[in-house]
């Protein structure tokens, strides 16, 4: 009876893991992933032609203390922060991208938006500057 009861809680503790987001990258550089997930945001906007983006990582540091996490589970991990520009986007592909960063990916943080409005005075285009935070285990470092 105590060995289906474990067994029960398991399966209940795994159901529960399967329906939460990810929030930390686990065997993954940052800087490869935030790259496919700009690619994902920008095909889900469906802009074409695609626009070239820039992505700028910055050095990594330790993650952040929070006062519910204690030290020892902090030991391996980072924090990487990352500048990423896309030029000429109209507003709705601008609320597209961003919709897309909201619902589809949790692990890459906004910490600062900003939109540039393009240099040409005919179009009604911007310059999307997103800064964002992800978390990640260091591998061994």
């Amino acid at each position: 009876e105590a060995r289906r009861t474990s067994l029960e809680r398991q399966i209940s503790e795994y159901l529960n893991l399967i329906g939460m987001q990810q929030n930390t990258l686990h065997n993954t550089k940052p800087s490869d992933d935030v790259e496919s997930r700009i690619a994902e945001a920008i095909e889900f906007a469906r802009i074409t032609p695609k626009p070239r983006f820039r992505a700028t990582v910055q050095a990594d540091r330790d993650a952040q203390r929070s006062r519910r996490t204690s030290s020892s589970q902090l030991s391996n991990l980072r924090e990487q922060s990352v500048t990423i520009q896309i030029p000429n986007l109209t507003v709705e592909q601008i609320g597209l991208l961003l919709t897309y960063w909201r619902d589809r990916q949790s692990v890459w943080i906004p910490t600062r938006i900003e939109l540039t409005h393009g240099q040409r005075s005919n179009t009604n285009t911007y310059s999307l500057h997103l800064v964002c935070v992800a978390v990640y285990h260091a591998q061994g470092d």
